[in-house]
């Protein structure tokens, strides 16, 4: 009993002389660093594990390593998740203690770990600031706390330790966080003897108190991250590349990401390697952050997992409003295709006289029902009879408000279009850039449909010759007056065949379409940089 009298005295003596020893007081201002993780579900509060800690033992209390990391080396003695209110004063520790919903606990002499994802409500500085503890407490938000995206504790945390404190008193520190980012935090709590102490709380930017941190603290496992980005305080939006590489060996999808920063710009970048896609779908997703992109994906086809590209349009919302998987579902607005590699031609500048725009021809439409027929947008209008044709179409888009018995002008020429009509676009694409280009036909009456590349749009070299039975080839055919884009993957450099054939049946009359580059270049209104027909050449201009 003696003994033990002078035991508790030491400590007692040692804390006191600690107590204002600037090794036992440390804070500091830091910038946040957490990460922009997409996650299907999630829980709320920190997850708890309880350690043994010896009695009375002051070297590890005073060992930075030891209440920084070296404490997780051993098992813990009992573990809980969803505590939302941590703080706990207890005067007495002879008894077990009812703590976070757990009952006889032993707060004697422990060692407590609380861990989890702080949400930032707001951008600004947030003060976190422990009120009290007894004996000592250590809290890591961002740096040190653990790796945000493995959930591994980090080597020499102590190094970035946001507030230390080794006795009683009230201390702050302060962080810069920014608002939807998910900072790792992690707190230790040690209780060398007698009554256990540990109050902590994080004043927002704008004076709120968290001390119940049930909107603020969220777990989940490693496993259900979707995408993970570190994000750092002065970080601009992390982006989202796809470097798809085509190869008939992939039967499935073979994928891999890095992380790269290309003139302060932070990307992640997916590796993906599959087979040729043939098809396009459009998807509407919630996450942390606000961005569109475009991917390689798979759908599920009669058993069979078949490559498409998937356009991605993602919308922000608060972490706590991320949809469940259940709530994830996938919006088609129009499918079309994505030609892998389109057919080109090589054209010689030299031996061909060329200008700027597509060239039209116009044919009267056969007054049946031709407009939900795909063979006769692909080739059978072509029997028509020919109501004119001009060239440099270097603006194609146009509406159309008919009359019955008035004439309209359409692409240079006069027409009845109220009784119905076919414009037909042709011209090579010049490829400025390599890469997957976008073309989309945003509204057309009463129906359209588009080749781009091959000998389906027309034969390489005779752009006069249309070929027979193209339906199956087209880029897409779109007869609903509805958006639909397609996809096709371009060189630099080469000259690619492109046809365009609105077909209206009666009345009013709309084209409108649209075209994004691999670099994001928006081309609508002039067409005059990337289309290009041919008005007369000489023998040897083109090489398919």
């Amino acid at each position: 009993m003696f003994s033990n009298i002078l035991t508790l005295a030491s400590v007692a003596i040692a804390l006191l002389g600690q107590a204002d020893a600037k090794k036992d007081i440390y804070s500091t201002t830091a910038n946040g660093a957490g990460i922009v993780a997409g996650v299907p579900s999630y829980s709320k509060g920190f997850n708890a594990r309880f350690f043994d800690y010896p009695q009375a033992d002051l070297i590890r209390f005073f060992d930075d390593n030891w209440v920084a990391n070296d404490y997780a080396l051993q098992i813990p003695r009992t573990s809980t998740n969803g505590v939302t209110e941590p703080a706990f004063d207890f005067d007495n520790n002879f008894h077990g203690q009812h703590i976070y919903s757990m009952y006889n606990i032993n707060m004697y002499n422990v060692m407590l770990e609380l861990q989890g994802y702080f949400v930032a409500p707001e951008t600004g500085l947030y003060n976190v600031r422990i009120g009290d503890v007894n004996d000592g407490a250590f809290i890591w938000l961002g740096n040190g706390a653990f790796d945000g995206c493995s959930q591994q504790l980090v080597a020499n945390s102590y190094d970035d330790v946001l507030i230390a404190l080794r006795g009683a008193g009230s201390h702050s520190s302060y962080v810069y966080l920014e608002e939807g980012t998910l900072y790792p935090m992690r707190t230790t709590y040690i209780n060398i003897y007698f009554g256990s102490k540990f109050d902590f709380e994080i004043i927002t930017p704008s004076g709120d108190i968290i001390n119940n941190f049930e909107d603020t603290i969220i777990n989940f496992d490693k496993d259900q991250l979707e995408v993970c980005i570190s994000q750092h305080y002065g970080d601009q939006i992390v982006k989202t590349s796809t470097n798809v590489q085509y190869d008939a060996k992939y039967s499935s999808g073979s994928t891999n990401y890095q992380q790269s920063v290309v003139n302060g710009q932070t990307y992640l970048i997916e590796n993906l390697y599959v087979n040729e896609p043939q098809s396009t779908i459009t998807t509407t997703l919630v996450n942390t952050f606000a961005t569109t992109s475009t991917m390689t994906a798979f759908s599920n086809v009669n058993g069979v997992q078949t490559p498409v590209v998937v356009v991605i349009d993602q919308s922000s919302a608060p972490v706590e409003q991320l949809p469940t998987a259940n709530a994830k579902a996938v919006t088609v607005t129009n499918t079309g295709k994505t030609i892998p590699q389109a057919t080109g031609c090589s054209l010689n500048d030299n031996l061909m006289k060329k200008y700027p725009g597509f060239h039209a021809t116009l044919y009267k439409y056969d007054g049946g029902f031709g407009f939900l027929e795909p063979t006769y947008y692909a080739n059978e209008y072509t029997t028509e009879v020919t109501l004119g044709t001009a060239k440099s179409i270097t603006a194609p888009n146009f509406s159309v408000h008919a009359f019955l018995g008035v004439t309209d002008t359409i692409y240079g020429e006069k027409l009845d279009s109220w009784k119905g009509y076919v414009a037909q676009l042709t011209g090579y694409i010049y490829a400025q850039e390599t890469g997957l280009y976008e073309f989309s036909m945003d509204y057309s009456d009463d129906g359209s449909m588009v080749w781009i590349g091959t000998n389906d749009a027309f034969a390489c070299c005779e752009p006069d010759n249309i070929p027979i039975d193209s339906k199956n080839s087209a880029l897409f055919f779109e007869h609903c007056q509805e958006q639909t884009k397609g996809y096709v993957h371009l060189v630099e450099g080469n000259y690619y065949p492109i046809r365009v054939v609105l077909v209206n049946w009666y009345g009013d009359s709309v084209l409108e379409m649209s075209m994004i580059t691999p670099s994001g270049a928006y081309v609508k209104e002039d067409w005059s940089n990337w289309i290009v027909s041919v008005d007369d050449h000489q023998d040897g201009f083109c090489q398919a």
